[in-house]
């Protein structure tokens, strides 16, 4: 114990002053008067042991109330227990994350929780103190120090976001403009947000203190994985939406109600039973005729945990693919016919002795059908094309030497024309390439002979084989993108004829699309989102635009793909429609990570052993606000023990006050 100010203890010395009263009291003589001197002897033998007593006791209650008035003026205390850092101005990371709705015993939310500790701990430091306060949004204005009257409106404005940060991001945004001596972690330190907790990148020379929100984890179902039993929605084929549950708690929840809405209309409705760590799909028809652009929103009733209740998502209609036919002596007619339904391409056939090389900017998908040679020109355009994630087909012909298209791909050797033919094999019906080419069993449906037309081609995907093993349709080993028909376009009554052939065109055609426009839905914390859109040009701006809200985001073109950043800070979880000058191009639906749903999180056990060995690193626990500014006050400020003292002046005055009232 140390006092505030010592010199008040030299006060002492006045309790001679009551044991200078009680000396002179027993000096006093009293005349009593008595009618019988029988009793005189007794009575003053009695009284005066019992005066002595009661005198002694009035005596010590005197001297004691006066030691601790002069104790309660000299301000004791009890040191802190963390050192008092030399700095006015400290760091504080506030998680504003979703997982920080869960309630806390005291029926408070963990966030709500936060803002109350933030504005406790403006309080307990001196008036001149600067506060930086980062949240998950790493918004501009953490990247300063506030005064206590701006921190206390910010956070008045402070809201949820559904972005999470790991460890490794928010202490290296910490150390960017670091000017304080101190750091506050308040969070609920979730598991699957938070990464693994390396305490060693900390600053030894700043003392942070780590406050863990705890909360009891609730058991809790959410919408894990979405995605449609077809790549692309067409009005040419039925589809399905496939959507798995998972339980993350540890209790069986039974008839848990799902609701799927298209376009603000209920479509489908069921139930779902899962038990503890379950994971079940549950499969949704979907209608062929939908507009282009649809709404999709799926909803489960799950309480406590309810933020993601709910899951945003668009179906659209595939735009039209752009496919450049690269056209050569030996050509086949029969590419032109597959992809005429102007309503889903856009076919134009080049001559391949006088191309234009920007088309590959423009296509999506390739046909080098028929070619006799490709040349250096021509093989630096299109691995450039097909480096960008465009796809290219290579329809060989008899008539190209042995070497025309080994540029391509070194196991591109072609053979001499062979007479024999061999059978090509049954389908890998598991493969997801082959979804609904086939209605029903295959081997209803006959297949083909072809003569091959490599010599020995290596593959890193094979779609069809020969009977032999030879690949028949196959990706090329050395070049991603490129797809060879080891068969030669000019062979008669091949596969050009068989009914495996449109399907497999369209299959390839639409897997140039890539990932960038199958996508049904973003996670807030993508840095960036892609899409085509083919009515703008590079030199145009686009904006997102949501319920009277609207932004113009980062935005870069990647070959024929806008690619945009999402600002974090900025948006929530809904839909988002692209705009260009007002006019809607496009829309795309964001939902918060899945990973905020996973509310296991690092005990207040786990960061007291990991801080054990950082002498710089403290963390405390607290009940509530109060519970808070109570550990607070006295781990930084000390513990003031005046009040005390004052209760043991009151206590000792009353005990005189009695004393001479009762006792006689």
């Amino acid at each position: 114990m140390n006092f505030l100010y010592p010199q008040f203890l030299w006060a002492l010395t006045a309790l001679a002053i009551p044991v200078m009263i009680h000396l002179f009291n027993l000096r006093k003589v009293k005349k009593v008067h008595f009618t019988n001197n029988a009793f005189l002897h007794q009575v003053q033998s009695q009284n005066k042991s019992k005066q002595r007593i009661k005198h002694l006791l009035i005596l010590c209650s005197r001297m004691l109330a006066l030691a601790f008035l002069v104790i309660a003026f000299a301000r004791p205390f009890i040191p802190a227990s963390e050192d008092a850092v030399a700095s006015d101005k400290v760091n504080i990371y506030l998680d504003n994350s979703l997982s920080m709705s869960n309630k806390m015993s005291n029926d408070n939310s963990a966030f709500d929780e936060a803002i109350s500790y933030v504005n406790t701990l403006s309080e307990v430091y001196p008036e001149g103190t600067k506060f930086r306060l980062l949240t998950n949004d790493f918004s501009p204005i953490s990247n300063r120090y506030l005064s206590k009257k701006q921190l206390g409106e910010y956070l008045t404005e402070l809201k949820m976001t559904g972005v999470s940060r790991p460890w490794t991001s928010i202490t290296s945004r910490l150390k960017q403009g670091n000017e304080a001596g101190q750091t506050f972690w308040l969070s609920d330190f979730q598991k699957s947000t938070m990464g693994d907790l390396d305490l060693n990148v900390l600053d030894s020379s700043i003392v942070t203190t780590i406050v863990p929100l705890d909360y009891d984890s609730p058991s809790n179902i959410l919408i894990d994985t979405v995605y449609l039993g077809s790549p692309s929605l067409s009005d040419f084929e039925q589809n399905h939406l496939h959507v798995k549950f998972v339980n993350r708690g540890s209790i069986s929840r039974n008839d848990v109600p799902v609701r799927l809405l298209i376009n603000d209309f209920q479509t489908a409705n069921t139930t779902v039973d899962l038990s503890p760590g379950e994971e079940k799909e549950v499969v949704f028809d979907l209608g062929n005729k939908m507009g282009r652009v649809n709404k999709g929103l799926l909803e489960i009733q799950d309480f406590p945990v309810s933020y993601d209740n709910d899951y945003y998502f668009t179906l659209k209609k595939a735009p039209k693919l752009n496919i450049a036919d690269l056209a050569g002596n030996q050509m086949t007619k029969d590419i032109g016919h597959v992809f005429s339904n102007d309503q889903l391409f856009d076919y134009k056939r080049h001559n391949a002795s006088n191309l234009d090389y920007s088309l590959f900017n423009r296509s999506d998908f390739v046909v080098l059908n028929g070619l006799d040679d490709v040349d250096e020109a021509l093989s630096a355009g299109l691995q450039d094309y097909m480096s960008k994630g465009g796809v290219a087909l290579l329809l060989p012909t008899s008539n190209a030497g042995k070497s025309g298209y080994k540029l391509l791909g070194r196991s591109l050797e072609l053979k001499d024309k062979e007479a024999s033919r061999h059978e090509v094999s049954k389908l890998d019906l598991e493969d997801p390439f082959f979804d609904q080419i086939f209605d029903g069993d295959q081997n209803k449906y006959q297949m083909f002979e072809a003569s091959m037309a490599f010599k020995s081609p290596k593959a890193r995907d094979v779609k069809m084989r020969y009977e032999n093993g030879q690949p028949f349709l196959f990706e090329e080993a050395g070049q991603k993108n490129l797809w060879v028909l080891n068969s030669q376009v000019d062979d008669e009554g091949a596969f050009n004829n068989h009914a495996l052939f449109v399907p497999m065109m369209y299959k390839l055609a639409n897997s140039s699309r890539g990932g960038v426009i199958s996508r049904l839905a973003y996670y807030l914390n993508e840095p960036m989102v892609g899409m085509h859109l083919d009515s703008i040009s590079k030199q145009d701006v686009v904006a997102l635009k949501n319920d009277g809200f609207e932004l113009i985001p980062a935005q870069q073109f990647q070959g024929n793909k806008l690619m945009m950043e999402l600002p974090k800070d900025k948006l929530t979880k809904g839909f988002y429609d692209i705009t260009l000058d007002g006019r809607p191009l496009d829309v795309i639906a964001l939902n918060p990570d899945k990973s905020e749903s996973y509310l296991e999180n690092y005990s207040l056990e786990n960061m007291l052993e990991m801080a054990s060995s950082r002498a710089s690193v403290n963390v405390m626990e607290a009940l509530d606000s109060k519970d808070f500014a109570k550990t607070l006050t006295e781990a930084y400020q000390g513990r003031e023990l005046w009040v005390y003292a004052v209760i043991f002046v009151l206590f000792f005055l009353l005990g005189e006050v009695l004393i001479i009232r009762f006792v006689k």
